[in-house]
């Protein structure tokens, strides 16, 4: 189940996302998902809950195949 959440970014990192976005076609949202995805990558082991933690590895493998995948649509 995914969840709206808002988020304010400064106008340098919208520029950039705009940019990345522009030179890549890949959607803002999935941008912001993959940066997301980098933070919870690096503290990872701060989650407590191990159980999670697992279900948390699935999603972050399904997110490498995505972009994989989109690496080669070209």
């Amino acid at each position: 189940m995914k969840e709206i959440m808002s988020v304010r970014l400064d106008q340098n990192r919208i520029k950039a996302l705009e940019q990345i976005h522009e030179a890549t076609k890949i959607p803002m949202t999935e941008l912001l998902r993959q940066g997301v995805d980098r933070v919870i990558e690096t503290y990872y082991i701060y989650i407590p809950d191990v159980e999670f933690r697992k279900q948390l590895n699935i999603v972050i493998q399904d997110s490498e195949d995505y972009l994989r995948r989109l690496a080669n649509e070209d």
